[in-house]
């Protein structure tokens, strides 16, 4: 049985105590206050890339992207096999939604689930220094057994990490020091 997982991984441009503030001064805007593990009606646990350029989060709501006005790439992986990866822009909205690995259906439905090529428009100012869009669709069309070999790939082009593309409810540990979990109530 292969891996199954869901996270929010946004496009960063600030330090992570300004990121953990705007986080923070954000959700107090959408009437909550900072609570505590003990007491809390919501959380997010979050993973800072190495490079501060990525926050993979694990959410519980997907209007993170508006809520930061930061862009952000949801990645959901389906038994190893395939993942989803859906982009929103800082306004929330959905800028594509693209299809890695093998997935079960045939090609046809592909268009008629949301999914589509990938578009240089939508991904070229994610791409890291040193990489080109060319890399990217040599990624994208490659055909790894798992497809978490491939977001390794995708993960480095994007300048993202290994461990936060792959982030899951599972990898919280609050010990680590590039994780961080909020508790907010409301």
């Amino acid at each position: 049985m292969g891996r199954f997982c869901t996270s929010i991984h946004i496009h960063n441009h600030l330090s992570r105590e300004k990121f953990i503030e705007l986080f923070c001064e954000t959700m107090q805007k959408n009437g909550y206050s900072v609570s505590n593990s003990e007491d809390y009606n919501t959380s997010y646990a979050m993973l800072f890339s190495k490079n501060l350029k990525w926050v993979s989060v694990i959410a519980d709501s997907e209007y993170i992207a508006k809520l930061m006005n930061m862009d952000c790439i949801r990645v959901e992986i389906v038994d190893s096999d395939f993942a989803t990866l859906d982009m929103y822009s800082g306004t929330g909205e959905k800028v594509e939604s693209i299809l890695i690995g093998a997935p079960y259906w045939d090609d046809d439905e592909n268009a008629q689930m949301g999914y589509s090529q990938p578009t240089e428009s939508a991904w070229s100012s994610l791409i890291e220094d040193g990489f080109t869009w060319e890399h990217f669709t040599e990624i994208y069309e490659s055909e790894d057994i798992f497809v978490e070999d491939t977001l390794q790939k995708l993960a480095r082009l994007l300048g993202m990490g290994y461990v936060n593309i792959l982030f899951e409810k599972e990898d919280i540990n609050e010990n680590n020091e590039n994780i961080c979990c909020l508790y907010f109530k409301k």
